[in-house]
């Protein structure tokens, strides 16, 4: 008689940094805020600055 293996999925968690757009490694630190996921750092650094747009809509001034 054979016996039934076990069969385990693994599902694939990847997540992105609304600042940045670079993946974050599972092994990172990363903060939660307002249903968007930044780097530790990435957080600290809009906190820093004041801003709540991603880092893209920050470079559309417009200009001469």
């Amino acid at each position: 008689m054979k016996s039934a293996k076990a069969e385990v999925k693994t599902v694939d968690f990847r997540v992105w940094c609304e600042h940045c757009s670079i993946r974050i490694a599972p092994h990172e630190d990363k903060i939660a805020a307002d249903g968007k996921t930044y780097h530790q750092r990435c957080y600290s650094r809009l906190r820093a600055g004041g801003s709540t747009q991603p880092q893209s809509a920050n470079n559309n001034r417009g200009g001469k």
